[in-house]
């Protein structure tokens, strides 16, 4: 048969043909994309695991720092500073007899050592207004006078020299009130943690420097002229100084004694499932007791690292002060520290691809509905009686689990 007979029998694909191959190359394609999706998501994760990681490493030498520092002359301006706050809050009857500030009594010294960390590590911007330091009234309401003056006026100064506009006192503090108006919660405990380890006191440290980080690592989310450390995918880091509340997230509210009867908060337990949710976000907790006799082993997640021995809780249930009207636990309360008797570690979150944290945000605060968002409280709880239950829903673990932290696995934590 001659070569055009050949070619006059030839016919196409059939139908059945062209779908069969279509699919193939629609199977083929979504393969494609999903490996191009997994591959770029896992860049920005170890990207992400990159910048939580730099920012751990000096916030560890601060805190090193400050350690070093209040051994030595920082100690006895911090308890003087102290002892003001607390007449302050419960009022001048309350003295406390000192001859010399190297007799200050045990508690003290925790109690001023705590509150130099809640100044000079802020993760709400009332961490610093609250702690004596005023702040920048009629131009940016609620922001401290630090931040202010170190980060808010230089860059709005910049971004008028930038755009060619005039730049003198009333025009810098006009931009300062205008970018001020665009702050969001959610980028409060970002900003001061650039704040607080490139702007703020080194304690004597090595200084620090923003050149260290890309612009990838550092952004003006909400545009309200103050930098934020972001994750791989744009988001605001989250900073909590004390997670006390991921921790133990139905310790009882308030969290007060009562010395007329068996104190509910020494007969806490954390749960498995609490244990295995606080987990997702810190590797190595401490393990669970072990029980022994009737008595049993203490849980170590009820050790407060600062105050082993339970110096602070001791004092606000000392009937002394009660009995001549003095209320420490209006002053020494989670408000403006953290659960008592309850492990704690600082703790740098990103809310992962997903963008949802999971917790509440670290500037969430109120005490009255029962919520601790500056303790790392899981998002959508509170503490009222009847809301949260024993075990963590499981959309709040599902939003835990994709989240990059500096002490989870997924970060890499030393701890």
């Amino acid at each position: 048969m001659s070569a055009a007979s050949n070619q006059k029998h030839r016919r196409g694909f059939t139908l059945i043909e062209l779908l069969f191959v279509i699919a193939i190359m629609g199977i083929l394609m979504s393969l494609t994309i999903a490996v191009m999706n997994g591959v770029q998501e896992q860049a920005e994760r170890t990207a992400t695991k990159v910048t939580i990681r730099k920012v751990n490493g000096l916030l560890q030498q601060r805190l090193e720092s400050f350690d070093r520092a209040f051994r030595r002359s920082l100690k006895d301006r911090l308890i003087r500073d102290t002892i003001t706050l607390l007449r302050a809050n419960v009022g001048d009857n309350f003295v406390v007899p000192l001859q010399q500030l190297d007799q200050a009594p045990p508690w003290l010294v925790v109690l001023a050592k705590k509150a130099g960390v809640r100044f000079e590590f802020p993760q709400r911007f009332v961490d610093r207004t609250g702690s004596g330091e005023l702040d920048a009234a009629g131009i940016a309401d609620g922001m401290p006078l630090s931040v202010y003056n170190k980060i808010a006026l230089p860059i709005a100064r910049t971004q008028l020299v930038q755009e060619g506009k005039p730049n003198l006192e009333d025009d810098v503090k006009a931009r300062v009130t205008s970018n001020w108006a665009k702050h969001t919660s959610a980028t409060e405990s970002a900003e001061l943690l650039y704040f607080f380890l490139i702007s703020s006191g080194n304690f004597g440290g090595a200084t620090l420097d923003a050149d260290q980080f890309t612009d990838r690592e550092i952004a003006d989310t909400d545009g309200d002229g103050l930098p934020e450390f972001i994750d791989a995918w744009g988001h605001p880091l989250r900073f909590y100084r004390w997670p006390t509340r991921l921790i133990d997230p139905d310790a009882p509210d308030p969290f007060v004694p009562d010395i007329t009867t068996i104190d509910p908060t020494d007969q806490r337990i954390i749960s498995a499932e609490e244990r295995f949710v606080a987990g997702l976000l810190i590797r190595g907790l401490p393990a669970a007791p072990i029980p022994l006799g009737a008595g049993g082993q203490r849980d170590t997640m009820f050790v407060d690292p600062d105050d082993p021995v339970g110096l602070l809780y001791t004092l606000i249930e000392d009937p002394n002060f009660l009995n001549m009207g003095i209320e420490l636990r209006n002053a020494i309360n989670e408000s403006g520290y953290h659960t008592l008797d309850t492990w704690h570690t600082p703790l740098i979150v990103s809310a992962g691809p997903d963008g949802v944290l999971g917790l509440r945000e670290p500037s969430e605060w109120n005490a009255s509905s029962g919520i601790y968002g500056n303790l790392a409280q899981l998002a959508g709880t509170t503490t009222e009686a009847g809301n949260l239950g024993p075990i963590p829903s499981s959309s709040v673990i599902d939003d835990l689990t994709d989240n990059v932290a500096n002490r989870n696995t997924r970060a890499g934590g030393r701890r």
